[in-house]
């Protein structure tokens, strides 16, 4: 099967076509929800959509809680880890090249690093990039967990009451005892 660049463009714009049409499914649900929001004072909000939400797309479940100021922090810990996923990625092909290079024995390639590092050296550094680029994996992936999570206890906590009936009281005391206690009392008001 041979591609051309017109047939790749044709799925490219098939596949675009798709992904606009679930982007205007997606958030016609939310306003939909919204709406219901604003006709029902009864209505709560559903954790479990808001975490499939944000499973999806993330930063769609804080915007069903929202919480619409969390999502440029989501995209900005995607942003900023994938930018360091790249180039450690980069930098870790790189280095396995020239390892892999000093490795094959053949006496007709070019070894850019002959003069600077030895074959431990290289095995070094390209085992260093790879550990950095695995910890940022993690990484991302601990930013779609966590996005995930906080719109689910976002969606349990939205109508949490937070009145001015709960207070926390901290007031020095003493007990006259057989021996005089002093002491802190606390006290929970809600």
């Amino acid at each position: 099967m041979n591609l051309t660049l017109p047939s790749l463009r044709c799925q490219a714009s098939r596949l675009l076509y798709i992904i606009l049409i679930f982007f205007c499914y997606i958030f016609n649900s939310v306003a939909y929800c919204q709406q219901e929001v604003k006709s029902d004072t009864s209505f709560k909000r559903n954790p479990k959509l808001a975490g499939t939400l944000s499973a999806v797309i993330p930063g769609l479940g804080q915007a069903y809680n929202k919480k619409y100021w969390k999502i440029p922090i989501i995209y900005a810990g995607f942003g900023a880890l994938g930018y360091l996923f790249n180039n450690l990625e980069k930098n870790y092909v790189h280095y396995r090249l020239a390892y892999n290079t000093r490795k094959d024995g053949d006496p007709n390639t070019i070894d850019e690093y002959n003069d600077r590092y030895s074959e431990s050296d290289l095995m070094t550094i390209r085992d260093e990039y790879r550990r950095y680029h695995d910890f940022c994996f993690i990484g991302l992936t601990g930013v779609y967990l966590l996005n995930i999570v906080d719109a689910i206890v976002d969606g349990y906590l939205y109508d949490y009451d937070v009145s001015d009936n709960l207070s926390l009281i901290i007031e020095p005391s003493w007990q006259p005892y057989q021996e005089m206690t002093i002491g802190i009392t606390y006290s929970i008001k809600f």
